[in-house]
């Protein structure tokens, strides 16, 4: 359905909570993955005078042993039977995957500090295989995006094949949380990881505006493709440039996902008591797929390309010689989602909130949607030769495409706040200590081809 304008009216949009799954062949062999070992107090004791020892003199170490044996003779023992009956209840109820989980989230979402350049990663990908197509922005964001909503779709759907390592499964747990999660800033508490299983649409920000399409169908399957997202991001970027940046920056809600969180969370709380449509667009961001970010932003080399999925840039500039606004990147971003970021040459990257998932999660998912274009590349430049429809190539996301009825419009929607001036000195209050941060600090790639993976392990 092709999209000729960006449809402005108020959007309901609902969340749902259903959490049920069926068990299909990306999760298949959960049930045959080894249960994390719990290591006894002396190993644990052992480790830790290894780890600590280089930090230590030899005064220091000898003290630190001493201790490390009262330890063991005193409390150790019964904290370990502790940490034993914790492990055991967790296994025998279902509640706990191993014993470091709950541990672990924790040391993720407890700490009050930003998460940009403390937590969320990154990754850069290489340009795409066709040269004309790489450096067209839309036409690089509408691929990748493509791609990824197959992703999505083939997820829900359970068809991805289960990750292996030397022919034994890895834990596909953390998929769960790839789509439709958001990181949740909270009152008084530890932040939260909330995910949306009906989640079916994309979030897309550019100049500091966010906007919805609709991506997935009710039954999961793929509802627009890729001509549609063209078109859908053409009418986007129609309707963005419409406002000046020095207008759309000073209402850059995202620019608050950079504070610390429980500042976050406060102005967040600001923001939905303001209005009701401020509460529904957050819900509206908070339950997509994604986010994808449209950049206006050329790198020189990929040491910029790298700070500016890391953090964005900083270009502090005049109008008129009297009013100073933020003209770069790092206002344009929602660093509580999974962001899939384009610059205006068609270079892209993703960035990550990291409590939820870790490397290896995000990379299998970067190489897929990396790879499937590669290899739609392929297909159009051999379907020609081949009668088949892909060609001599086999996709390498397999999703059922149903593109939407003129009755069930994938048209974008724009998202519009009702921000009340102290939310709007939050948000100059925000931009400003990152552009302190961006500025302090510098970014530079170092690619070693010494040795790799397989010397390592």
């Amino acid at each position: 359905c092709p999209a000729a304008a960006v449809d402005t009216s108020p959007a309901p949009y609902t969340i749902m909570t259903d959490t049920s799954s069926s068990n299909k062949s990306t999760y298949a062999r959960q049930g045959d993955l080894a249960r994390l070992p719990l290591p006894s107090l002396e190993e644990t004791l052992e480790r830790f005078i290894t780890t600590v020892s280089p930090l230590l003199t030899s005064e220091e170490k000898e003290t630190c042993k001493i201790e490390v044996d009262n330890f063991l003779q005193t409390d150790g023992p019964k904290l370990q039977q502790l940490l034993v009956d914790y492990d055991e209840r967790g296994r025998s109820e279902g509640t706990l995957g191993s014993f470091v989980e709950e541990f672990w989230s924790d040391a993720y979402l407890a700490p009050d500090s930003s998460v940009v350049m403390n937590l969320n990663p990154f990754f850069v990908l290489e340009d795409g295989p066709d040269n004309n197509r790489s450096k067209d922005q839309c036409g690089r964001a509408a691929s990748l995006t493509f791609s990824a909503i197959k992703f999505a779709s083939s997820l829900k759907k359970e068809t991805i094949v289960p990750d292996e390592f030397r022919g034994k499964p890895l834990c596909m747990d953390q998929f769960r949380a790839l789509f439709g999660a958001s990181r949740v800033p909270k009152i008084g508490e530890r932040d939260a990881v909330e995910v949306d299983p009906e989640s079916s649409h994309v979030v897309v920000l550019q100049n500091n505006q966010m906007y919805f399409f609709q991506a997935l169908g009710p039954d999961g399957s793929v509802c627009v493709n890729e001509q549609d997202i063209v078109e859908i991001l053409t009418a986007i970027k129609t309707d963005a440039t419409k406002l000046p940046p020095d207008i759309t920056s000073r209402n850059s809600l995202g620019v608050l996902t950079t504070l610390p969180r429980k500042e976050w969370a406060d102005a967040r709380n600001m923001v939905v008591s303001a209005s009701e449509q401020n509460e529904t667009a957050l819900e509206v961001i908070d339950g997509a797929l994604f986010v994808l970010v449209i950049d206006d932003v050329k790198p020189k080399d990929i040491h910029e390309a790298a700070s500016n999925m890391l953090h964005g840039t900083y270009d502090l500039r005049s109008r008129d010689n009297l009013i100073d606004y933020q003209a770069g990147s790092c206002c344009n971003r929602w660093y509580d989602k999974l962001q899939l970021i384009v610059c205006s040459d068609g270079r892209a990257g993703i960035n990550f909130e990291h409590s939820a998932i870790d490397g290896h999660t995000a990379l299998r998912f970067v190489s897929d949607i990396f790879a499937d274009n590669v290899v739609q590349f392929a297909q159009s430049i051999t379907k020609t030769i081949y009668s088949n429809h892909d060609g001599m190539f086999p996709s390498i996301i397999q999703a059922e495409v149903k593109r939407a009825s003129p009755n069930n419009s994938v048209v974008p929607k724009k998202l519009s706040f009702e921000l009340p001036q102290k939310i709007l000195d939050k948000i100059y209050f925000a931009e400003t200590i990152l552009s302190d941060q961006i500025v302090a600090s510098e970014t530079y790639v170092l690619e070693f081809t010494g040795y790799g993976k397989t010397l390592i392990v």
